[in-house]
Order: structure tokens, then sequence, then C-alpha cells
């Protein structure tokens, strides 16, 4: 997976350290981090990215209506998972309704965050050499 770059979007800051540390030794990838979905919009607008990893509750959005912007503005070619608390119910409904690709728990350990998405950047590293 190396090469890939992955945008992280959470609140919570020691989940932003944690995942930006360690996903790269794990999967790979870099990341690159956001705080708000507003600064994650921005950051997608100014770069390519190969997945976008999304927590469901951000100071300035919920998480199926960001998922459902960046499905407007980049179509459904970037892979979006969610790391949230609310892998059961109303949550996982809208944000899988609104184009994300996953749902993982949160919290979860990296290496568990690591398989979880490989999976989605192989697919799509596939579809990019196919078109």
């Amino acid at each position: 997976m190396n090469g890939k770059r992955i945008l992280y979007v959470d609140d919570d800051e020691a989940m932003l350290r944690i995942v930006a540390a360690t996903l790269p030794r794990l999967a790979g990838v870099d990341v690159v981090t956001a705080a708000t979905g507003t600064h994650a919009l921005s950051l997608l607008a100014g770069g390519r990215f190969d997945l976008i990893l999304l927590d469901y509750e951000l100071p300035d959005f919920d998480g199926a209506d960001l998922c459902a912007e960046i499905r407007i503005r980049l179509g459904a070619s970037i892979p979006v998972v969610f790391l949230s608390g609310h892998e059961d119910g109303p949550q996982r409904h809208a944000g899988l309704a609104a184009g994300a690709n996953a749902f993982l728990p949160k919290p979860s350990p990296p290496a568990v965050i690591a398989a979880g998405i490989a999976p989605l950047l192989r697919a799509n590293a596939t579809a990019e050499v196919l078109q």
C-alpha cells in the first residue's frame, strides 16, 4: 500500500495522534489528519487521497452529512470508512445511506483499523489500474 494517502477526520486528539503514528507502519500509508469537517473538505479540495477515515461525531458536521458532502464533491471513487462508536443503530444506517463503504468500531486497535481498510485500498488501487 506504499504511496497511499489517507485522510483521517476526528476531533479526538488522542485518536488522531495514535492513528497518524501507527497506520504508516502497520498499513504502509501516509496519514493526513483533520479535526473538523470543514478542515477535511478544504484538504480534499487541495489534495488527492486514497481513503477517508471518518469519525461520526464532529464539532461542525454530522458524520452522515459530511460523508454525503464528500460524495457530492468527489463521487464514489474514494472509499469512506467510519471509525465510530456508533457502529450499530441509526447512525450506521445513515452513514451507509450517505455513501460510506464500511464502519469500524471505535475504539479499535490500530492493527484492526489497518486490516479493515486494506481491502478497500486494494480494491481502489485495482479500479485505478483498470481505468
